[in-house]
């Protein structure tokens, strides 16, 4: 990564609307892309949506650990009623954002296949097995 693209990536909107932990998130994800030359700054949306669910994911995570899936309220006209901890709904949301937010970087093994098929030049025996078929 240049310098000219660092800047524009830590400098976007995007980038400063973050919180500290997902800062982190999205620093570690620029690094992880950077090292295997697949980092674009058009990415930096995705990299920040990724950010902010896995942080979303991490605290309905806690949520559900503190006060169960499951909790008992009190229906005034039922009595005592089982229902479903609301945080299982938001980190089922915030996992499945982050699912595919994470394969569109490539960060998945079906990403990083798609991408390399994506990417990947075609060679001078694959156009003449086009030309065969």
């Amino acid at each position: 990564m240049t310098k000219e693209d660092n800047k524009k990536i830590f400098s976007s909107g995007d980038y400063r609307s973050l919180t500290d932990k997902q800062k982190r998130i999205f620093r570690d994800v620029v690094a992880e892309l950077d090292s295997r030359n697949m980092l674009r700054v058009t990415d930096v949306p995705v990299i920040a949506s990724y950010a902010r669910n896995a942080v979303i994911a991490r605290l309905a995570c806690e949520e559900l650990e503190l006060h169960g899936l499951v909790f008992v309220e009190e229906d005034k006209y039922h009595g005592k009623k089982s229902k479903e901890n609301p945080a299982f709904s938001i980190y089922n949301r915030a996992q499945q954002a982050m699912e595919r937010t994470a394969a569109l970087l490539g960060l998945t093994p079906t990403g990083r296949k798609r991408l390399s098929d994506f990417e990947q030049p075609k060679t001078a025996s694959d156009e003449w097995d086009e030309q065969e078929d």
